[in-house]
C-alpha cells in the first residue's frame, strides 16, 4: 500500500467521525465565509459535496442565483464543465461512483476558460495548500490546464500535521478554506 493510499484510508476515518454538530457548524461557516470570500468572482466552479464532504448546497444555490454557478462531470477521465441556472429544475444525477453531476440533457456545457474560481474538494490538505484527492487524478488534469484560482474546501480536521506526499502531476491549490 502506498503511502498516499494509507492517507486516505486515515483520512476517510477522520471525516467519519465527524459528528453531525459539527459538521452543521461547519456547513454554516463556510456558507458565510464564502459568500464574501467569492465577492470578485462571476464564475464559479463548485461541486456536489458527497454526504461525507462539507454542505455546500445552500452556497451552491446562492451562487446560482446571484453569480454563475459551473459543476462538473466525470466523462472518461476527464471533468466536462457545465453551467447551472437552476438547481431545482436541472435536477443532479449520480455517475458511476454515487456523486451527483449535471444532467446533461439540462444544462449547457462550459469552457474552462469561462471560470473564475474553482472550488476542490478533497479528503486531506497540508500547508503547503497541497491536497490529498480520491486518487483519480480528475482535479489536478483540470488544474493543470489552466492558471484558474483554486480553493480547497473542507473540514478543519482534514488538516494534516505533516505535508502530504506530492507527486509531478498533483496541482498546488491557491488558498485553502477549511471550516
Amino acid at each position: 500500500m502506498t503511502p498516499k493510499e494509507k492517507l486516505r484510508i486515515f483520512f476517510r476515518n477522520v471525516r467519519k467521525k465527524i459528528s453531525s454538530e459539527r459538521r452543521k457548524e461547519a456547513s454554516s461557516n463556510a456558507f458565510h465565509f464564502l459568500k464574501e470570500r467569492l465577492t470578485p468572482f462571476q464564475r464559479i466552479l463548485s461541486f456536489a459535496n458527497t454526504p461525507e464532504e462539507i454542505d455546500l448546497h445552500l452556497l451552491n444555490e446562492w451562487i446560482s442565483m446571484e453569480k454563475n454557478l459551473f459543476l462538473p462531470k466525470i466523462e472518461e477521465n476527464d471533468l466536462c464543465i457545465f453551467q447551472i441556472t437552476d438547481l431545482a429544475s436541472q435536477l443532479l444525477i449520480s455517475n458511476r461512483f454515487l456523486l451527483q453531476e449535471p444532467n446533461d440533457q439540462l444544462c449547457n456545457a462550459a469552457e474552462l476558460f469561462s471560470i473564475d474560481c474553482i472550488l476542490v474538494p478533497g479528503l486531506a490538505f497540508d500547508t503547503k495548500k497541497h491536497r490529498l484527492g480520491y486518487g483519480k487524478g480528475y482535479y489536478d488534469r483540470l488544474l493543470a490546464r489552466s492558471q484558474i484560482y483554486s480553493i480547497g474546501i473542507g473540514f478543519k480536521e482534514q488538516m494534516s500535521l505533516i505535508p502530504l506526499p506530492v507527486e509531478p502531476f498533483d496541482q498546488q491549490l491557491s488558498e485553502l478554506a477549511l471550516f
